[in-house]
């Protein structure tokens, strides 16, 4: 997998995730729960999830586990910063809530 450095190819990659998590949505927050491994039935956000699933660290959902996570899939802090605001609902109106629709409909919840 190459540096996730644009929005699809973060998109292509959370979809190969869907046999491997559990995506819900749980008070407004996009979550995944883990159906394997020693951290069977911990949840995950999109990011740390991702790290976890290609076998690049196993973070915690903090912001500092994020930026870890998204430093070791190649993902910029901007990028990291539209995530993170989709993924939590932070705004309605613009590219967070346009990007929050492609993760749903990627992960089918």
């Amino acid at each position: 997998m190459s540096d996730l450095t644009n929005e699809t190819r973060f998109l292509i990659e959370l979809s190969k995730t869907t046999k491997a998590y559990d995506w819900q949505i749980t008070e407004n927050r996009i979550v995944g729960e883990a159906k394997n491994g020693k951290r069977k039935g911990y949840k995950f956000d999109p990011v740390t999830a991702l790290c976890r699933f290609n076998g690049k660290g196993d973070y915690n959902n903090t912001v500092l586990g994020r930026r870890k996570a998204a430093c070791k899939l190649g993902i910029s802090k901007d990028m990291l910063r539209h995530v993170q605001d989709a993924v939590t609902a932070k705004s309605n109106r613009g590219h967070s809530q346009t990007l929050r629709g492609k993760i749903r409909h990627t992960l089918g919840v």
